[in-house]
């Protein structure tokens, strides 16, 4: 489970002054996010309307032809987010997107 209240001192850690400091800080804030599955997104956009990456994941899929370069491409997407921990945000919006649509 998030632990808010350390990531909550972490993001103000990144108006210091010196900025090594503030560097460190938004890593370890990116780090902490990574390791409960976890955005800046889920953060910052979440509410019960939202759904996680994960759960956007999960529905692009379910949308998409099992057989097609999109499936690869949705794939690759996951790779990314379960290695790197955040999506940029035109991946987000692609998957958002494929999330919405039918097949």
């Amino acid at each position: 489970m998030l632990d808010k209240t350390r990531l909550v001192k972490l993001v103000m850690m990144t108006t210091s002054n010196h900025d090594g400091e503030a560097l460190n800080a938004i890593r370890m804030a990116n780090s902490l996010l990574a390791a409960n599955k976890l955005n800046w997104s889920d953060i910052l956009l979440g509410g019960e309307e939202e759904l996680s990456i994960g759960d956007l994941l999960k529905k692009a899929k379910a949308n998409c032809n099992p057989d097609s370069s999109f499936m690869e491409f949705l794939e690759s997407l996951e790779m990314f987010w379960l290695t790197r921990g955040y999506l940029s945000a035109r991946q987000f919006e692609v998957l958002r997107k494929a999330a919405q649509s039918r097949k």
